[in-house]
């Protein structure tokens, strides 16, 4: 149940018992107070929402081409970029995975040919094209 249900269900019932005589009669601030429109407590929370965002980068450019993706946890993927979603989510084709050491980036850990892959938005650090792909096709 929401608070405006449960406070219109106790609004009826102070009514309902005002009718039986056993509550005193409302004084005129309460009448006024009653007859304002109850939308208004709706619309105060619209106003704190806050207006609509768009997504803050246009992967539409980067479709059908090489991207590299950095995520959290010094991951890097590489792949085409296939399909993506307003939350980021992104599915890559001939994905390969490349881990670094903590301590020193450069250093490569381990690579990994994964294939087709999603990639979660959450885990997004950046997103730019592949130029070593480029270079290479060049």
């Amino acid at each position: 149940m929401s608070i405006q249900h449960l406070q219109d269900q106790q609004e009826e019932e102070i009514a309902a018992a005002r009718e039986t005589q056993v509550l005193p009669p409302l004084t005129q601030q309460q009448q006024q107070k009653s007859a304002e429109p109850k939308h208004k407590e709706k619309n105060k929370s619209k106003k704190l929402q806050g207006p609509k965002r768009d997504q803050i980068l246009d992967l539409e450019k980067y479709k059908d081409q090489s991207v590299r993706v950095q995520l959290a946890g010094n991951i890097t993927v590489t792949g085409v970029l296939k399909s993506y979603d307003a939350a980021m989510n992104m599915i890559l084709d001939d994905a390969v995975e490349y881990v670094a050491d903590e301590l020193d980036l450069s250093k490569l850990l381990r690579k990994r040919t994964l294939g087709v892959c999603v990639v979660r938005g959450t885990l997004l650090v950046l997103v730019s094209p592949n130029y070593a792909a480029l270079a290479s096709s060049n």
